[in-house]
């Protein structure tokens, strides 16, 4: 049958002896409502919506949500991992074979997110589920730009054993110096402060998950070496951002070390 090729986000869904990402701390933005429409809404550079006359038009999503189960009315037509006629928020009038394919892709991923809100934990999810799948890709991609190797104990981060844990609250010294991210070596605990959910908060998904997968690749990189090298995580953070801004272009003047809102704030 012939299908119609729509773009996956996939599961929607970076011293001392730690690692921390710093930065100067930003106020307070307005974050994406939670919630599986309002996420796939906040997706804005992902979405299609049919031009139909309906008091309540259905929003045609290229993520997954991770709704469960996955093809439930849910006010999404999930076309990243429903088939048109699986998910009953579809439109009837879609073109037959329009969707994904359920037995499409068989890539999963298992980290675990703490203490994290639900657009956080998604945003997460999806970053890390995208990486994973196009591992061959984004490995070739950091690695050309840095000339490390980027391993398989960083995939194995992304994939299934790294935990997420969201402070919420900024960590800051009384220089008004803002930790972003913390790991430590051979450790699986990453810890992401509230200083970057702060920097991130008026974003869009395609900007935020940009900032997530610098910073996760950062923090991934410290977790996996056995010494600590700054370098080496800020050259792949660098080259994980600009990866995730080629395949998924986000607002235009995004950037990774930008602050008061033009971008992540890494540095």
């Amino acid at each position: 049958m012939l299908h119609i090729t729509l773009l996956a986000l996939g599961v929607l869904v970076a011293g001392n002896a730690f690692a921390v990402h710093q930065a100067v701390n930003n106020d307070i933005g307005r974050v994406c409502p939670d919630g599986v429409a309002a996420i796939a809404t906040c997706e804005r550079d992902n979405m299609i919506k049919p031009r139909t006359a309906a008091a309540h038009p259905v929003q045609l999503a290229a993520v997954d949500t991770q709704d469960q189960p996955r093809c439930a009315a849910d006010g999404v037509c999930n076309l990243a991992v429903c088939s048109a006629k699986q998910d009953p928020d579809c439109p009837k009038d879609l073109p037959p074979g329009a969707g994904a394919d359920p037995a499409a892709s068989t890539t999963s991923i298992s980290l675990e997110t703490v203490d994290c809100t639900d657009t956080q934990a998604v945003d997460i999810s999806a970053v890390a589920w995208n990486l994973v799948d196009d591992w061959a890709n984004f490995e070739r991609t950091v690695e050309s730009a840095t000339g490390f190797n980027l391993g398989n104990c960083i995939r194995n981060r992304f994939r299934d054993n790294a935990r997420v844990i969201c402070e919420q609250q900024a960590n800051c010294n009384n220089n008004g110096r803002c930790v972003l991210g913390r790991s430590s070596p051979l450790n699986k605990t990453t810890r992401i402060f509230g200083t970057f959910f702060n920097n991130i908060a008026n974003a869009s998904a395609p900007d935020r998950r940009a900032c997530y997968a610098a910073l996760l690749t950062h923090e991934f990189s410290h977790s996996c070496d056995r010494v600590f090298e700054q370098p080496r995580a800020e050259a792949r953070e660098a080259a994980a951002f600009t990866y995730w801004r080629t395949r998924f272009p986000g607002t235009s003047g995004w950037t990774r070390t930008g602050t008061s809102g033009t971008g992540c704030g890494l540095d």
